[in-house]
């Protein structure tokens, strides 16, 4: 009964989606071009004044550099050395990430994005590639491979924290988002690599919402349909039921302090035969929360802690608590240097300290 209704819901969602997708690609009118316009602009403007916000998920560089009259190119890379006692000890150096934009403006209403990414770990990846198209009733729809709204995961540090790992997905997807005053919101769906019945169809959806009640406060919630979607490939490509996600998260600044914590977690428990880690028999039931308060030293330094945790993430620290410190050596160019100290739930993995610094060079 509950997979009908469940079907009958992404049918649902699919079919105004894609009637809003045709609304937005034939009713951008030439009378609004400007206005649409001026707001992709607006847009761009803020995606670049975010250098180094977030280290690690900021998946696009914020440096982008004209090289014909509607293409921009930018790059990313980051080379990091590390240091990693456990159980046991292992350090080195890693040219981490590499990052190729190119983004395209064909005309007032549509751009295209592409992003190529190589980590150490992997090949060349296409990352995302894009169509984005603007109407003039300040709906954006967004089709192609991207990374659906679900979690925020804003970080001042190198690693990226677990609520990333839990819960961040990339999926091809078709994307309508909306802006009015001060609340944002969202709709994705899209055909994602895990199944609960035999049909290979859309079955997967995302909603999510942000609102800026302050100036100097924001707040998020974002649902998914299946929290095993994510990147982190918490099960098999088969399971016997969808277990939903939940996100909430939450940005204060004052003065030169920054404060953020998100959480991101299965709104049930799995069934056993679906995810059972530990083997204790019963299934498990993943979150993970994210607290940093960060300090702007001056306009080039500034300092972060944190405290993160989480509930059925057994790869990961139980809980961790970390430092960092993050400097703007040049234009376009950063370095920090982080302490991280987690404990594992496992009794047959020791406590984990682990030194980092990495030098990020956008272009």
């Amino acid at each position: 009964m509950m997979k009908l209704v469940r079907k009958k819901i992404i049918f649902t969602l699919t079919f105004v989606l894609f009637v809003f997708a045709t609304i937005s690609i034939f009713s951008a009118s030439a009378a609004l071009a400007d206005e649409a316009l001026e707001k992709r602009v607006k847009t761009l403007e803020k995606h670049q004044g975010e250098l180094y916000k977030s280290l690690k998920e900021k998946k696009s560089p914020g440096h982008m550099q004209r090289i014909a009259d509607n293409i921009s190119l930018g790059g990313l890379v980051e080379v990091e050395a590390f240091h990693e006692s456990a159980n046991d000890t292992t350090s080195g150096i890693v040219a981490a990430t590499v990052e190729i934009a190119i983004d395209a403006e064909i005309n007032e209403n549509v751009n295209t994005h592409i992003l190529l990414l190589w980590e150490e770990s992997g090949a060349i990846d296409m990352d995302e590639a894009t169509i984005e198209i603007t109407t003039p009733y300040g709906m954006v729809a967004t089709l192609g491979k991207l990374y659906v709204p679900f979690g925020v995961f804003n970080s001042h540090f190198i690693s990226d924290p677990m609520t990333l790992e839990l819960g961040e997905t990339n999926e091809s997807a078709l994307l309508l988002s909306y802006e009015k005053d001060i609340f944002s919101g969202s709709i994705a769906i899209f055909n994602g690599g895990i199944d609960d019945t035999n049909d290979d169809v859309i079955d997967d959806y995302v909603l999510s919402v942000t609102a800026t009640p302050r100036k100097d406060l924001t707040v998020g919630a974002s649902l998914i349909s299946d929290i095993a979607e994510g990147d982190l490939g918490l099960t098999g490509a088969s399971t016997i039921d969808k277990v939903a996600g939940i996100g909430f998260s939450a940005t204060f600044e004052i003065d030169r302090f920054t404060i953020e914590g998100e959480y991101i977690g299965a709104l049930e428990d799995f069934n056993v035969a679906d995810l059972d880690v530990d083997g204790d028999g019963n299934g498990d039931r993943p979150s993970a929360f994210n607290l940093e308060v960060a300090y702007a030293v001056n306009d080039r330094l500034s300092v972060a802690g944190k405290y993160e945790a989480n509930n059925d993430m057994f790869d990961f620290p139980e809980s961790q608590i970390g430092a960092v410190a993050s400097y703007e050596l040049y234009d376009h160019t950063a370095v920090a240097i982080e302490l991280l100290h987690g404990e594992f739930a496992m009794a047959n993995l020791d406590d984990r300290d682990v030194l980092t610094a990495q030098i990020a060079v956008e272009f």
